[in-house]
């Protein structure tokens, strides 16, 4: 006795494989956008998260830099000179002190008492810079000086006085003061570090530090001789760095506009910021 055959037949495989089909695509007209959107929103917020940290690090190194020490040959690049710390120097001698040594702008030494800060210990060949003015006086070392010693400020002559210092700093020559500069303060520069060079080029902002800078400032951006060079931010397609030494009426603020623009796979981001740098030598 023979059984009926069991299975599909072609009419039912073809109507299976039509709704699944029509199913599929359905599917996909809706669940597509939303895949693309989410990729979309995580290529944006990487883009986001890598142009706020290359703000944030630009940012720091302009608020800690030396006043007035910022130049650029160029939109897509900025130099300047941060600092590790600064402080205030004894400008006359101590008359309950007999040890003191003041730093007198009309016979500077080569040592002087810290009388306020700073907050990071200066270090033997650190740059140690008075009273800049203008970028011409720190970028041709005219008030840059070497630091040979440091030394804890050493104990008042007279038993049972207040010692009224913090440092005793000695350096490789006589201080270089700049013309007219009675302010009696100072900044540190590391010496690993020195100048700070930030350049947008091929899409990847770099910063070059830990060179000598020169007079002039780099022609048409190009990157410092002999620097070390980071890469802070990639996917670049657009940069800009507008430098105001002095906005407004004030000549003790200057300010820096920054902008970046990223890019990938369609995706743009655009950040603008700014930053107020303290001009006040």
């Amino acid at each position: 006795m023979k059984h009926p055959g069991k299975g599909f037949t072609l009419v039912e495989l073809i109507v299976v494989m039509i709704v699944v089909g029509v199913l599929a695509g359905s599917i996909a007209i809706f669940v597509k956008p939303a895949m693309e959107s989410y990729v979309d929103s995580g290529r944006r917020a990487t883009l986001t998260d890598i142009a706020d940290g290359a703000m944030r690090r630009i940012k720091r190194d302009i608020r800690m830099s030396v006043p007035n020490s910022f130049r650029q040959s160029g939109p897509t690049c900025l130099e300047m000179v941060p600092t590790s710390g600064g402080g205030r120097f004894r400008t006359a001698a101590d008359p309950n002190d007999a040890s003191s040594q003041p730093l007198d702008t009309s016979a500077p030494g080569t040592s002087f008492d810290v009388v306020m800060g700073p907050g990071n210990a200066p270090a033997a060949t650190d740059l140690l810079v008075i009273g800049n003015q203008s970028p011409e006086d720190v970028y041709s070392g005219s008030n840059v000086n070497t630091i040979a010693q440091v030394a804890a400020h050493p104990a008042p002559a007279a038993a049972g006085a207040v010692v009224l210092g913090t440092h005793r700093i000695t350096l490789n020559a006589t201080a270089k003061y700049p013309l007219g500069y009675e302010g009696g303060r100072f900044v540190l520069v590391p010496a690993a570090q020195q100048a700070v060079f930030y350049r947008c080029n091929n899409g990847v902002l770099t910063r070059f530090s830990n060179y000598v800078p020169a007079l002039a400032a780099p022609a048409n951006c190009t990157a410092p001789a002999n620097a070390s060079a980071a890469i802070v931010a990639t996917h670049l397609s657009a940069c800009s760095f507008n430098l105001n030494p002095n906005p407004g009426i004030t000549q003790d603020s200057g300010y820096i506009e920054l902008q970046l623009t990223l890019s990938d796979a369609g995706s743009n981001v655009t950040l603008i910021d700014g930053a107020h740098a303290d001009n006040m030598p």
